[in-house]
């Protein structure tokens, strides 16, 4: 989804939240994976620190007992829910979402879930049911008659209706579309694919990273903010917002158990010095069969990019090590807001590389 003036998709509601929220326009996620991703956010802390690019560890298990976001409010006395796809089921959430550590109640998912990858695609010519990665589907001929993010929409109503109302809550709610396998209602018909001459996720361009972030909070004025943050700032933000700031501080070393590694956004609303931080693991400098999803003990390049107002920087180092570089990348958001024409080589941009590579190099060997 993506909040922009010029996108043709009706968002009458998030819009709408928008007109009354600090609004991030340039917010970016550290990695173009679910799982990586996920947990950096519930974590504040970045991939390099939980050592999960991939889905296959438990960062309690695999590293240290990291504290997140739901933990801290629950450990001050709030009913902490999940519901729907919040951390990444599986290995990396330990199989349970992390829970008790971060929940309440066992964390809800949405029962159609099973007949995901279904035969419930029907062919516009047989009429008969396939198991397409991509259909449009009619509700009503659902297996249970509904489809999984209209059960996490439900659920989410319900536990809002029916809570204690004496204890604060935390409720996070996480749908799963867009996601492959799309099974979407037929009104909701549209993809777009091909950016960068990719067909997915699983880079470090903004088309991947980029998503919409809002906070809204009664004491805030609505204010739009162009400055680039990353989505490992909410940890702290949502902390400050909430009078929980005394509960954890900002590490000073990634190695430090109870802190997150993220930028409490209030302060900086004014801030025009913001970048982000993002980085994308590859098994070998050509494409093989397992580049867009290596796992660990596979992963030889690690290439970390770095987001300014103007431009995207992107390094791509030996893994571990950072000694020795593969590719460079550069791109003028000026010029070429589409990620299109990689300028690195280009003598104008001699001094605004030597700036972004000092930057970048500084942000992440910290």
């Amino acid at each position: 989804m993506r909040l922009l003036p010029e996108s043709d998709i009706k968002l009458h509601n998030i819009q709408n939240l928008a007109g009354r929220s600090i609004h991030f326009q340039n917010a970016f996620a550290q990695q173009a994976l679910c799982a990586p991703s996920r947990n950096s956010l519930l974590t504040g802390r970045r991939p390099d620190s939980l050592r999960l690019y991939d889905f296959y560890s438990y960062w309690r298990d695999e590293v240290a007992n990291f504290s997140t976001i739901p933990q801290i409010f629950k450990q001050k006395g709030y009913e902490t829910y999940s519901v729907g796809k919040v951390f990444h089921p599986g290995r990396s959430s330990n199989f349970t979402d992390d829970f008790p550590y971060s929940w309440s109640v066992t964390p809800y998912h949405a029962p159609s879930e099973k007949y995901k990858d279904a035969t419930v695609c029907k062919d516009n010519i047989t009429n008969e049911f396939q198991d397409n990665l991509i259909c449009p589907v009619v509700v009503n001929e659902q297996p249970d008659k509904t489809l999984p993010d209209i059960e996490i929409l439900n659920h989410a109503i319900d536990v809002l209706k029916t809570r204690n109302k004496t204890n604060p809550i935390f409720l996070a709610v996480g749908f799963h579309k867009p996601h492959i396998p799309l099974k979407f209602p037929m009104d909701y018909l549209g993809w777009s694919l091909g950016e960068n001459g990719l067909w997915a996720k699983y880079s470090n361009f903004d088309v991947a990273l980029k998503v919409p972030l809002m906070f809204y909070h009664p004491d805030l004025h609505p204010k739009t903010i162009k400055s680039p943050v990353e989505l490992i700032d909410i940890f702290p933000t949502i902390i400050h917002l909430a009078g929980l700031k005394s509960c954890i501080k900002k590490c000073i070393t990634p190695s430090e158990i109870k802190c997150y590694e993220g930028t409490n956004l209030i302060p900086l609303i004014s801030n025009k010095n913001k970048f982000s931080i993002s980085q994308y693991p590859r098994p070998s400098v050509k494409p093989q069969r397992n580049s867009d999803k290596p796992r660990l003990k596979d992963i030889k390049i690690m290439g970390y990019s770095l987001r300014t107002k103007r431009y995207r920087y992107t390094e791509w180092l030996s893994f571990n090590t950072k000694n020795e570089t593969f590719g460079n990348e550069l791109y003028d958001h000026i010029s070429d807001p589409y990620e299109s024409n990689n300028v690195y080589v280009k003598l104008k941009y001699k001094h605004v590389k030597y700036k972004l590579s000092k930057l970048l190099r500084g942000a992440i060997t910290t």
